[in-house]
């Protein structure tokens, strides 16, 4: 229920959904908030696992992955998605879950751009890449647009913007192989 609503859920049926009332979850958690702050806390921990999972050798075929990651979540989960990254419920351990989401994008990026294959500063490539999967995922979400291969092109745009010479032969030859656009 929470995963496909977000934070927009009644209690009382959420807690005859699973079998329980309303006074053993307020037992539990001590509040309607503080159950979707322990759901918020717990989405953002399985994202960045996700993120984790992606340990491509090919640094740029890593960040594809992990974009790619990032997106299924969102889509699989959309209200758990919401919850996280709306801003609605910002507890301290949240917040400290946010930012451990962006970690393996900021660990990618450094090592691509330590190996040649990324140019420019890395704040600036970490803010495009973030905004500009953010923003698709947003048009996605309220259906304006949306779809694999518009994602993975995005991806492929986004990731473009910062590459080295060395960086654009990588990825020619990832597409040659069918590991970005055909995945």
């Amino acid at each position: 229920m929470i995963s496909s609503s977000g934070g927009d859920f009644a209690l009382r049926p959420l807690a005859k959904s699973v079998g329980t009332s309303t006074t053993a979850v307020y037992s539990l958690f001590g509040s309607r908030q503080a159950l979707v702050d322990a759901v918020a806390l717990r989405s953002a921990h399985s994202l960045r696992d996700a993120l984790l999972a992606a340990t491509d050798d090919n640094l740029l075929l890593r960040l594809m992955n992990q974009g790619l990651g990032y997106r299924r979540s969102a889509v699989e989960n959309p209200g758990m998605f919401r919850i996280v990254f709306t801003g609605e419920h910002h507890s301290d351990d949240l917040l400290a879950a946010q930012e451990e989401i962006a970690i393996p994008f900021r660990r990618t990026v450094s090592e691509a751009m330590e190996q040649g294959l990324l140019h420019g500063d890395r704040k600036r490539i970490l803010r495009h890449l973030h905004s500009g999967v953010h923003g698709f995922l947003r048009l996605e979400g309220s259906g304006r647009m949306g779809s694999d291969p518009e994602f993975r092109l995005l991806l492929i745009d986004l990731i473009s913007a910062h590459v080295t010479e060395k960086g654009r032969k990588e990825l020619a030859a990832l597409d040659a192989a069918g590991e970005t656009l055909a995945s």
